[in-house]
């Protein structure tokens, strides 16, 4: 094997974590402009960009496509965590409440 890096594969890297960290930072800007109807689309929104992430990495780490589905479903749950908790700190870094 050789060590060479795939450029596409780390883009899709890039482009999950994109996709992870978008809510997060988008609730820290919403809630600090008082954008209330921003920050509850970005909370709505944030499921589906965690799926999003969670399918590219999948189909960068998975085998066969079993594992390719496994890994997808592994990764949207770890990503919707992270997506959840940097919205949270996104929302007290400002002293924000729903």
């Amino acid at each position: 094997m050789s060590p060479t890096h795939s450029r596409s594969g780390t883009r899709l890297v890039v482009i999950a974590l994109l996709l992870i960290l978008a809510p997060g930072a988008g609730a820290l800007f919403g809630t600090m402009l008082n954008a209330e109807s921003f920050t509850v689309v970005n909370l709505v929104l944030s499921p589906a960009l965690a799926l999003a992430s969670g399918i590219l990495l999948g189909l960068r780490t998975g085998d066969s496509a079993g594992a390719k589905v496994l890994h997808s479903l592994l990764w949207a749950m770890g990503a919707l965590g992270v997506s959840l908790g940097l919205q949270f700190m996104g929302c007290n870094a400002v002293n924000y409440r729903f």
